[in-house]
C-alpha cells in the first residue's frame, strides 16, 4: 500500500502512532517506511500485530509525506495511523 499526503512545505512534524488493527490476524507483521519528496526514507520499521510504534517527525520543508507498507507475511491485511496530525 501506498499513501502520499500533501504537506505543502507548510507542516513541521508528522505525528500519530502506527499500528495493526486488532480485527488482524495475530500473525501480521508488515514493514512501514516514511519518506519525504520521493527521498530515502526517514522512518523504516517493522510493525507486528500487538505492537505500537509512535511517529514524531520532522517533515519541515516537505511537499510530500510518502507512507509506503509491505505485508512481511503472508496474509496482507492493513496498518492503522492513530490520530496522525501535523504539528
Amino acid at each position: 500500500m501506498k499513501l502520499e499526503i500533501n504537506s505543502g512545505r507548510a507542516q513541521k512534524r508528522l505525528l500519530g502512532a502506527l499500528g495493526i488493527p486488532d480485527d488482524e490476524k495475530s500473525s501480521s507483521s508488515h514493514q512501514v517506511d516514511i519518506s519525504l519528496d520521493n527521498g530515502p526514507a526517514i522512518l523504516s520499521v517493522v510493525l507486528n500485530f500487538g505492537e505500537q510504534k509512535d511517529i514524531d517527525l520532522d517533515v519541515s520543508g516537505a511537499l510530500r509525506v510518502k507512507i509506503v507498507t509491505v505485508s512481511k507475511t503472508t496474509n496482507s491485511g492493513s496498518i492503522a495511523i492513530g490520530n496522525p496530525r501535523f504539528g
